[in-house]
Order: C-alpha cells, then structure tokens, then sequence
C-alpha cells in the first residue's frame, strides 16, 4: 500500500498556537475499507492502549484534519490498515497495511519531523516579580522527550535530541527607553537547562547570574522558542524587577 503525507512537510517550522493540518493520502487505490492513525513522538496524551493522536477516530476523515501538537521537534507517522484497533487480535487479522514518514535516516524515502515553536513562561510567574541578579530561575513549557526517567530523576533524552531543531534564548531589556548598554541576550546550552515534570506537563529550569550589564531596576524578559538558525520563532514576555 501507498501512502504519503502532504502537510506538513518534512523540516517544516510552525509558530504559535495554532493547530496545524495533517494530510496525508494513499497513493494506490482507494482508501475505502481502510483505517488510518496518525503517530508523534511528542504526545502527550498517548497511552499504551492509545498512542495515535487520533484515538478517537480513525476513519478516512482523518486523512485531512487538524490538531494541537505541542513544543518540540515531532516524528511524525501515518499508517493505514484494513482492521481498526491496536489489540494483538486486530493487529494479527490485518492483510492490508502501510505507512509512511518517521525518522530520517537509513532508507526512509520520504521521513516527517516538524518543529513546533511555542513559548510559555511559568517562572517569572507574572507581571512585577523579582528576578534575582546573581541567581534567576526562569522556567518554559518543553517537549515532552526532552529528558526521560532515570532513577528518582531525568537525563537527557539522546533519541529525541538526535531529531531536535529548537533552542531557548532569553533577552532582557530595560522597561521603557531603549538602552542597549543595559540589554543583554543569551542562548543556553542544551545542557545548560533542568528537566521537570509538574502538573502533568514537561518544564524546564534554567538557573543562574544574569549578565553583568542588567543592572537593578525595572525589565522587560522575552523569551524566544526559535529554530536552530534564529530564522523562526514564537516569545513570551514578562516585565520583571531585577534586583
């Protein structure tokens, strides 16, 4: 069976909140008699039972449709198949199958990895909180796979960091005039961010001094969800105290 998907595209950079179209087509014959699952590496609503994004529906209506998919580079997948249902039974009585995007790599003609860029700000919680000059925690949403359990805590998770096109930079820059003596922007390293889960959804924490040129006084933090190469991005602002 053939199968393609025809939004979006492989390497595709979508910002904001918006959901996105999920199109896929079979390339050989009809769709009729078949069922069709979307798959993301980054869902957080999958379960062992359920894992598609789909789980509701997985008629020929889902071959064009659209849904939320949160931060982060996601694999995506679609397959099809002429039974419905994940059981071992179904999946055994199944003569027709086929699928399409995935990971790059290998011999994969045709992959799907999509970035999402979003940017959500839990720390500084609001308006008007004090941002420590010598130790500043700021916290953002982050892909659900960028670190994985180990133990009581989390590391790195290579498989997800091996398809990951995000980065997080911070600027801050004094609220009011322009002043760029005292504007200071910074691009952490992967390795320079803490992992956490809390209320359901992945986080991350970075902890440490602000430049030397943010001086007291009253700021305004921009956070950047951007592509590798700066080109795309979606921000999130708070004003903050620096003291």
């Amino acid at each position: 069976m053939g199968l393609r998907i025809v939004q979006p595209a492989n390497g595709a950079r979508i910002a904001g909140t918006a959901a996105v179209r999920l199109q896929g087509q079979v390339t050989d014959g009809s769709a009729a008699g078949l069922f069709f699952t979307w798959y993301s590496t980054l869902n957080p609503a999958a379960t062992a039972a359920h894992p598609e994004l789909n789980a509701a529906d997985h008629s020929a209506a889902k071959l064009d449709w659209t849904t939320a998919l949160d931060v982060g580079s996601h694999v995506l997948t679609l397959a099809a198949a002429d039974r419905d249902g994940n059981a071992v039974a179904a999946v055994q009585a199944v003569t027709r199958a086929g699928s399409t995007g995935g990971a790059p790599g290998g011999t994969n003609p045709a992959p799907c990895v999509v970035h999402r860029l979003l940017a959500v700000l839990r720390a500084p919680a609001a308006d008007g909180a004090s941002l420590p000059r010598a130790s500043a925690t700021i916290e953002m949403r982050a892909p659900v796979r960028w670190g994985k359990q180990q133990g009581t805590g989390f590391v790195k998770d290579a498989q997800y960091h091996a398809v990951n096109g995000i980065r997080y930079r911070f600027r801050l820059a004094p609220d009011g005039p322009a002043n760029p003596a005292r504007t200071a922007e910074w691009t952490p390293g992967v390795d320079a961010f803490v992992f956490f889960v809390d209320g359901g959804q992945s986080w991350l924490r970075w902890q440490g001094a602000l430049p030397g040129n943010v001086t007291a006084g009253a700021y305004v933090l921009t956070l950047f969800v951007e592509t590798l190469d700066g080109a795309v991005s979606h921000t999130a602002t708070r004003r903050v105290n620096v003291t």
